[in-house]
């Protein structure tokens, strides 16, 4: 009994030597491990709240989960924050599994409450048997380092102070101590990995080897220390190679980067959801002159002449109107305005200048971001061209084309790809009597600039 408080004090010395006086949000499932946690934290008059989820899972279970928390911790004078969520539904919109689901709403309901009540940590109750399932869980389904590390014991503000302690201490130390719990009937289900791990595999590797288990635990503890060594010293090394944009976008040259690119790319791209295969289909790629592009769940990847570029596709591009007397526009980019007299103006040629006969134009404009389809008649041609061979021809990196505008009139027809071409339809000619002039300051800044 007093092992497991012993574990719990000395984790949080270590953490804080003031941590009486810190603020914890305990997530609590009703669970064995979570309440016997909770009542550690009672046990040590710390200032603590509870924090819920239902994810309606498994029918009446859940609510009754929720309700055992809720009565329990109410009773107790403890502050307790509830939330249900509906996690198929959520799943089916995301694409994600229940799993990844459930970790998600997890998660940001947890951040949610540290950022509004200004807690100090977010205390969760996994202990060592979870670390080394979740280690043989990664192994089975492909792990970089950092998988292999498992569950960390902190991370930021989320700390584990049970990493340490087994199942079975933890389960005799809610029986001496009299709490109660819930029991979640499905992990006695095979159907799921990470049961037949702790109840086939596991027992297998222990009757081969007695107390395993702890080597397994010191082994992942290694590993988490190697890898945060590892991402650092990687992270300060690519510094020079990578530049990140605005929208979290990022491109990366490999020209001159001297390491495996296995290993980078894995280092990059695994966090990005990016499989195995797709890592290496986008080595082969690399040196290559033409485009490729790979799709991961949040970004497209496009290799091009031994650069990578990670594009976020869920960036939101506004739509600005530009009315006739409007003289100029701040966001997204400035552009500058102006209507002149054809015979007092000297056409600039540099393409962020476009001149336009204001006769041909029909008012309103728009200036948004470019999309699948687009296609206007370039200045000095006679038909329509679609703006992505366009952007090919000019040789337009996949950064630059995702940060392209347009300018389209009242009609829907483009009359400037921003920065490079106006319409041959809106040409100043002979006739012009009045120009309209705009001048674009857009120019893709790397964060560093901004």
């Amino acid at each position: 009994m007093v092992k497991i408080e012993s574990a719990v004090n000395n984790f949080l010395k270590e953490l804080n030597r003031n941590y009486k006086q810190l603020k914890f949000l305990i997530g609590v499932s009703g669970g064995v491990d979570s309440m016997v946690l909770s009542n550690i934290f009672m046990k040590l008059n710390l200032n603590i709240a509870i924090a819920h989820v239902n994810f309606q899972l498994r029918g009446n279970d859940s609510d009754e989960d929720e309700q055992f928390v809720r009565e329990y911790f109410t009773n107790l004078d403890i502050p307790i924050y509830i939330k249900k969520v509906d996690t198929k539904t959520y799943a089916k919109e995301h694409k994600l599994s229940i799993e990844e689901a459930a970790r998600e709403l997890r998660y940001d309901y947890f951040e949610e409450l540290i950022e509004k009540y200004n807690y100090d940590y977010l205390v969760l109750a996994h202990q060592a048997n979870d670390v080394i399932e979740t280690f043989f869980i990664n192994i089975l389904r492909g792990a970089t380092l950092f998988g292999l590390s498992s569950i960390p014991q902190k991370r930021s503000q989320i700390i584990r102070p049970l990493w340490h302690v087994s199942r079975i201490d933890i389960e005799n130390y809610a029986d001496a101590q009299n709490i109660p719990f819930r029991i979640d009937k499905t992990n006695n289900e095979l159907i799921f990995l990470r049961n037949r791990i702790r109840q086939e595999l596991l027992p297998l590797i222990n009757n081969m080897r007695p107390g395993v288990e702890k080597t397994i635990l010191n082994n992942i503890q290694i590993l988490q220390e190697q890898s945060d060594t590892y991402d650092f010293l990687l992270k300060k090394y690519l510094e020079p190679y990578i530049v990140y944009y605005e929208d979290m976008s990022f491109s990366i040259n490999f020209l001159q980067l001297h390491l495996s690119k296995i290993a980078v790319l894995h280092f990059i791209l695994s966090p990005l959801s990016a499989t195995f295969d797709q890592i290496q289909n986008i080595i082969k790629a690399l040196p290559k002159n033409e485009t490729r592009q790979f799709i991961l769940p949040d970004y497209n990847v496009y290799t091009q002449k031994s650069k990578l570029y990670v594009i976020n596709n869920h960036t939101t591009f506004p739509e600005i109107t530009i009315t006739k007397n409007r003289k100029t526009i701040k966001e997204p980019f400035e552009i500058n305005i102006k209507i002149a007299s054809s015979d007092e103006l000297s056409i600039n040629k540099m393409p962020h200048f476009a001149f336009m006969d204001m006769e041909k134009i029909k008012f309103p404009l728009k200036l948004r971001k470019i999309k699948e389809g687009d296609s206007f008649v370039p200045f000095g041609m006679k038909s329509l061209v679609k703006i992505s061979d366009f952007l090919i021809n000019q040789k337009a990196t996949p950064i630059e084309k995702h940060f392209q505008y347009v300018l389209e009139d009242a009609t829907g027809q483009i009359i400037w790809l921003v920065g490079r071409r106006i319409s041959e339809v809106v040409k100043v000619d002979e006739n012009t009597k009045q120009v309209f002039v705009l001048e674009s300051k857009q120019k893709i800044k790397s964060r560093s600039e901004q």
